[in-house]
């Protein structure tokens, strides 16, 4: 188990497990993940790769590589409070945004969804664009706490919009990309899900409620392996149509 340092008498213990499946989509997995872990500062993000359009791949790794680039860089800025690492790394998914629209969207559509974790100091920060989500178990029940980014036609009739379901965010598809910001404390056994769409619209959520909360006795990095694990099976016993990538993340109080 890692601990982040909150003061001199507490300290959070970050756990965690990971997995990214390729299902049986043909063609690559367009699905990436990046998790970093450290005693001042935990990070974890899924970017999905949008599917039929070009360079799904391509989105979703210039994502990681730059978010990996960043943190590189990030303790030599010597940034201490949690609201200018937050800020800092919206910037970071400003400009990996452009990136993508200068040089991979001339000819067809390139983009990727993200969803990002950021935990410092007792606090969290939740980051994303598109249709990958976060959730945090509260009072024992599991919360979608990102939106999805998706066209809804209002008339309950998708046969009238052949829009209905698409994509209205995504990382690299415009010029300017203004994400979602979802911020608050990190209390004592506080679990986070993150997920590509590849896992939820698989799973019901009254499934994956039940699954997730099992997590209240772990205490290892094993114990969530076996509980993420549970997670993948059961999209691939439900055919795992589409590439799928979850992280689950448990906070634990020490000292």
């Amino acid at each position: 188990m890692w601990f982040l340092s909150l003061n001199k008498n507490k300290e959070i213990g970050i756990i965690y497990s990971a997995y990214s499946d390729k299902g049986r989509r043909d063609g690559e997995n367009q699905d990436a993940y990046f998790v970093f872990r450290s005693e001042n500062f935990s990070l974890f993000c899924i970017a999905d790769g949008m599917g039929g359009h070009s360079k799904g791949e391509v989105a979703s790794g210039e994502i990681t590589k730059a978010i990996e680039k960043w943190l590189k860089g990030l303790y030599e800025k010597k940034m201490l409070l949690s609201q200018m690492i937050f800020d800092e790394f919206e910037k970071v998914v400003d400009s990996i945004n452009l990136k993508i629209y200068k040089e991979y969207n001339q000819a067809s559509i390139c983009g990727a969804t993200i969803v990002a974790l950021l935990i410092k100091n007792g606090e969290y920060c939740v980051i994303s664009a598109g249709d990958s989500r976060a959730y945090k178990v509260e009072k024992g029940k599991i919360i979608q706490i990102t939106r999805d980014d998706v066209w809804i036609n209002e008339s309950g009739d998708e046969r009238f919009n052949a829009d209905n379901g698409k994509l209205t965010k995504a990382v690299g598809i415009a010029e300017s990309l203004i994400c979602n910001r979802v911020t608050g404390s990190i209390d004592n056994g506080t679990v986070f899900f993150l997920c590509t769409d590849g896992v939820y619209k698989v799973i019901a959520e009254k499934e994956l409620n039940k699954i997730v909360r099992t997590t209240r006795k772990s205490k290892h990095d094993a114990q969530m392996d076996a509980v993420l694990e549970m997670i993948k099976q059961n999209v691939l016993c439900k055919g795992a149509p589409d590439n799928n990538t979850g992280i689950l993340v448990k906070c634990i109080y020490g000292g």
